[in-house]
């Protein structure tokens, strides 16, 4: 039996601040905001990013406070967490240290003498070398007290050979997901369960993510993809995300979305929609994502539902402010914003 006082009080907390996410009304006025300047200002009066100044005001500024924001908030659940809380939600902060050196990779790699803006509060502390740093070696070097310089090392000679970051930036993906799973393996078989369903889903949209980008910008044969893709999907299997790359087309995986609601439809999309397309199917996931987040709260008190929940429905969050934030740039009226948002 779990003991009552590991999820208790986390529980409690969590089930508490779940009610700051924001709502229907919230986004609405965050749609209908006028221009960055009032964007940002809505964000501060429904505490986001509250007590971070110092961000310009500008579209990178407020992406930069909105995942900020996310950091601040699973922190303060983690805050006088236990086992397998505490460790549990450091892998989830973790992913914003994947971000931030992928953003540093990407500075070095294009040339450009744009700065990096460091996240506070991640798992790790960096050195100022991981911001100043000119090349890829140097940047692993930074990063040695990290685990990550490892990584990026071994990735050196796929980079010199390629001049391309994917299989790093992969690597480092497989990495972070393959220590979720083998912490998901030291549960007992509730939690485990909780946190494979929506650990699968997660995984669902990264592979999407790289598929896209496969095709898009590496030109890899489908047969090279499969092999790069992260395993433990909840949706797609390898196998069938290589079928929508060798077809450029996303039917194989609406047809298997379909499928799991009990329908035999075939479906074509035409190849000059192939990107709407992809775009439906992670709509698709990212529903599923937050129908499984709302079921975690269901699920046993003592569990980890209620802590897996929250992390997912505020990475949910954090998916609308950003998609907003991006709809705004382009002038897309508040009915067309609305319609790209999980709510």
């Amino acid at each position: 039996m779990p003991s009552i006082g590991i999820y208790a009080s986390t529980n409690a907390k969590v089930r508490t601040i779940r009610s700051t996410l924001l709502n229907r009304r919230q986004y609405q006025q965050l749609a209908g905001s006028r221009d960055t300047h009032e964007f940002h200002g809505l964000l501060q009066q429904f505490n986001i990013g509250a007590g971070s100044g110092g961000q310009p005001v500008t579209e990178r500024g407020i992406e930069h406070l909105i995942l900020q924001d996310e950091i601040t908030r699973l922190r303060a659940v983690m805050k006088g967490s236990k086992f397998p809380v505490r460790p549990l939600l450091l892998l989830y902060i973790e992913r914003f240290d994947l971000l931030m050196i992928k953003r540093l990779m990407r500075r070095i790699h294009s040339g450009e003498e744009s700065t990096v803006q460091p996240f506070h509060d991640t798992r790790y502390v960096y050195p100022e070398g991981a911001f100043n740093a000119e090349g890829l070696n140097q940047l692993a070097k930074a990063l040695d007290s990290t685990g990550y310089g490892a990584i990026l090392s071994d990735g050196l000679d796929a980079y010199r050979e390629t001049s391309s970051l994917f299989r790093i930036e992969v690597a480092l993906d497989r990495d972070l997901f393959t220590r979720t799973g083998e912490l998901g393996k030291s549960l007992d078989r509730k939690n485990r369960q909780l946190l494979g369903r929506l650990l699968g889903l997660e995984t669902d949209l990264i592979n999407l993510s790289w598929v896209n980008r496969y095709h898009l910008f590496y030109k890899l044969t489908p047969a090279e993809i499969g092999d790069l893709l992260l395993p433990g999907g909840s949706r797609f299997s390898p196998e069938l995300l290589r079928r929508a790359a060798a077809e450029q087309t996303p039917s194989a995986l609406l047809e298997e979305l379909l499928k799991k609601r009990g329908s035999g439809v075939r479906i074509s999309v035409p190849e000059e929609q192939s990107m709407s397309g992809m775009a439906l199917v992670e709509e698709f996931i990212y529903r599923a994502l937050r129908d499984g987040a709302r079921a975690a709260f269901m699920a046993f008190p003592f569990t980890l539902g209620a802590t897996l929940g929250y992390i997912y429905l505020l990475k949910i969050q954090t998916r609308n402010l950003i998609t907003l934030l991006n709809a705004s740039y382009y002038e897309l009226a508040p009915d067309a914003m609305e319609s790209l948002l999980v709510l």
